[in-house]
């Protein structure tokens, strides 16, 4: 399914739509279950949301243009998972046992684009 943003597929998920997910191409839509996912805009994700993501992962502007690089090209990892998006809340880090260690494997990955 086509969205235009990630909030109105975020409206059409019956759970937590993850980075993983949008990255992936798949969520679990309300009433079709597991479905491709495609956001239409010309950036995946939006400068507010880029920026929004930042601020939950503690990334410096630098990280911005890595961000946006990555999220277009990259490939998806299970703990993009933790990093989930909802219409109320906008972005947020499910944290596990090591937070800090988490976040900086999160950052890796951004910087190293892998």
């Amino acid at each position: 399914m086509t969205y235009k943003t990630i909030k109105n597929a975020s409206k059409a998920s019956s759970h937590t739509l993850t980075l993983n997910n949008i990255m992936g191409g798949r969520f679990y839509h309300k009433t079709k279950g597991w479905t491709s996912l495609k956001i239409s805009g010309l950036d995946l994700v939006t400068s507010l949301e880029i920026n929004d993501l930042l601020d939950v992962i503690g990334g410096r502007k630098n990280y911005s243009i890595l961000l946006r690089r990555y999220i277009n090209n990259g490939t998806s990892y299970g703990i993009l998972s933790r990093l989930t998006y909802d219409t109320k809340h906008g972005w947020s880090y499910c944290a596990g046992q090591d937070y800090t260690a988490e976040l900086n494997t999160i950052r890796k990955i951004l910087r190293e684009g892998n």
